[in-house]
């Protein structure tokens, strides 16, 4: 059988091209490796920049604590995000005065600046630190953060004897992660350092639909009318998150802890 001469020339193009490119890798291989390499570098960088802030921030120290002026400030507040310490712990800072410190958004200036305004509406003192809420528009999960977030909160904790400690409770109320996970770190760290404060997590959250459908001897114990209107004024300071809290405004009467 006969090659058409045609096929048998495009045959040789075709099958030349790989042996072509080899022998032009081989004369020319570092300049390949070179460029292969910066094209790595690039894209590591590229997912790894976002993380990278995290992961060199400042830690929290003894002498930054010592600078907050907390002699007199007895009760200590751990929540994940700017405005959980509002929803679920808006009246007790309004009658006692509290260290609150907010792991996420530090670096959040709107939130960031939400956060301090609530802190000087209530007569608290604050701290916002810049762990990752979301990243590139998703959920952090906290994975290559979380050891330097556990050491922040030993620091925090074992600073001083508080009178209270509270935080999320075991469901994260709604069950955001965030909860869950923050409510686990500060549980795991009082066990550490064997505090012997008083430690509550936030109440137990119930559905609007759920909330509906209970009698008066069902629901939940309320806060006076004069306080939920004071906590519902403190929500409005959280305009960036107006959306959320809409959804979440049915539990602004309700602030009743569980001691541990």
């Amino acid at each position: 059988m006969k090659y058409n001469p045609i096929l048998k020339n495009l045959f040789k193009k075709i099958f030349s091209v790989p042996s072509k490119f080899f022998t032009f890798v081989k004369r020319h291989r570092i300049y390949v490796i070179s460029a292969i390499t910066m094209v790595l570098i690039s894209v590591a960088l590229t997912f790894s920049i976002p993380y990278i802030k995290y992961i060199t921030r400042d830690k929290v120290t003894t002498d930054y604590l010592d600078t907050l002026g907390l002699n007199n400030i007895n009760n200590l507040m751990i929540v994940a995000h700017p405005d959980d310490e509002v929803l679920w712990g808006g009246n007790a800072l309004l009658l006692d005065d509290y260290l609150v410190v907010c792991l996420t958004n530090g670096d959040n200036s709107t939130r960031h600046e939400e956060f301090n305004a609530v802190m000087l509406a209530t007569n608290d003192i604050g701290i916002i630190l810049s762990y990752p809420d979301k990243i590139m528009g998703k959920r952090s999960d906290w994975e290559f953060c979380k050891d330097g977030m556990y050491e922040d909160l030993k620091t925090i904790i074992d600073y001083k004897n508080w009178n209270v400690i509270v935080t999320h409770n075991e469901n994260g109320e709604y069950g955001h992660r965030h909860h869950v996970m923050t409510h686990n770190m500060v549980q795991s760290a009082c066990d550490f350092i064997n505090v012997t404060s008083t430690q509550f997590y936030f109440g137990k959250y119930y559905k609007k639909s759920v909330l509906n459908t209970l009698s008066e001897d069902e629901l939940p114990t309320s806060l006076s009318d004069d306080y939920i209107a004071a906590k519902a004024f403190l929500t409005q300071i959280y305009d960036s998150q107006s959306g959320t809290l809409s959804n979440l405004e049915h539990m602004i009467p309700y602030e009743n802890w569980n001691i541990r």
